[in-house]
């Protein structure tokens, strides 16, 4: 609430007591890329229109792509957690995977749907982020700022590409990435719960030691959805 997302800390044996194998997963993971990702990483350059981003390996629609990630989405600590911001007319968006390669993976900050009219509107989307790696400082971590959901509702620009951004929104958010942006680093099996309009983004995997991530999207009912 105060924050814009929060870290919570779970063990190997919280997600075995859901009927979770992040090991199955994380092999998953890799045969897809292995299938389908990595032609989006070669020389940090997207050769296909398929993929996504440059200098990242990344997996969509991951629900229809393996039985092992089926359960991740009604975990209830996700789902308390998505209540407690969207309230209860919410349902599920997207399921994907992230992993920035070395010297790679920067992200302008932005928020992952349009921004609130004014602070009196509703939150309208709120993610999940499972670490399958662990994050450090030096292979990608995501960077927030906090309180950004509260305080920078007029930042209107949400693209992660300054180009797109209005000149002052530029200017108020390269000012508060060099005063108040935040690493988060994390175990395997954390979880980072995010209200997406906190402003946030990527950083660089400088060793280049894997980092991927599974990010779960939830939005509004009345929203259309990713899936």
């Amino acid at each position: 609430d105060n924050n814009g997302y929060v870290l919570l800390k779970r063990n190997n044996m919280f997600w075995t007591n859901h009927s979770v194998d992040l090991k199955k997963i994380k092999d998953k993971c890799e045969e897809l890329i292995n299938i389908e990702g990595k032609s989006a990483g070669k020389d940090g350059k997207i050769l296909s229109d398929t993929f996504a981003e440059e200098g990242a390996y990344r997996l969509t629609n991951l629900l229809s792509k393996g039985d092992c990630f089926k359960p991740l989405f009604t975990i209830p600590d996700i789902i308390n957690c998505v209540n407690q911001v969207l309230g209860n007319s919410f349902r599920l968006s997207s399921m994907d995977m992230r992993d920035p390669l070395k010297g790679m993976g920067h992200q302008g900050l932005h928020l992952d749907w349009g921004q609130r009219k004014s602070k009196k509107d509703n939150f309208f989307q709120c993610s999940a982020f499972i670490i399958l790696d662990k994050v450090t400082i030096n292979n990608g971590p995501l960077r927030v700022i906090p309180k950004s959901h509260l305080e920078l509702v007029d930042v209107k620009s949400s693209s992660a590409h300054s180009k797109k951004r209005k000149i002052e929104d530029n200017k108020i958010l390269d000012s508060v990435d060099e005063k108040k942006s935040k690493l988060i680093t994390g175990n395997i099996g954390d979880i980072i719960i995010l209200n997406s309009n906190t402003f946030h983004g990527g950083t660089n995997n400088i060793n280049g030691m894997r980092r991927r991530v599974l990010f779960i999207n939830y939005r509004n009912k009345n929203l259309r959805t990713q899936l």
